[in-house]
């Protein structure tokens, strides 16, 4: 399994090291031969992270409906499904409110000045 997706192999592991200790702390096995396995998959996520110049590429090349979907998603953190279903009436110039698809909690985001900048 780790072959094709080191991060499904960690994830069942951990998912049947669980179990086991379940069964451990209930006298239903002798021991949990899965405790503390460690991790297979090592993800970097630092090469995701924008720089300034990386944004300003972006704006000097990009058109306008572009470099609102690019605030909007650096600024507020949602989901793309979320974004993509927003209305302009959600923005009352102070806050965006909006229901997310997955988890269908009502939030209310705090609008920072390079965005209200952008949307006002």
């Amino acid at each position: 399994m780790a072959v094709k997706s080191r991060m499904q192999a960690d994830y069942v592991f951990a998912t049947f090291a669980s179990i086991l200790a379940w069964a451990l702390d209930r006298g239903l096995t002798d021991a949990n031969p899965c405790k503390n396995p460690g991790k297979l998959n090592r993800s970097e996520r630092a090469e995701c992270i924008w720089a300034q110049a990386d944004e300003e590429a972006l704006f000097a090349i990009a058109p306008e409906r572009i470099r609102l979907a690019y605030m909007l998603a650096a600024w507020t953190g949602q989901r793309q499904g979320d974004l993509l279903s927003l209305m302009w009436s959600a923005y009352d110039g102070t806050h965006i409110r909006l229901r997310q698809n997955k988890t269908k909690r009502r939030v209310v985001i705090p609008v920072a000045s390079p965005l209200k900048a952008v949307l006002d």
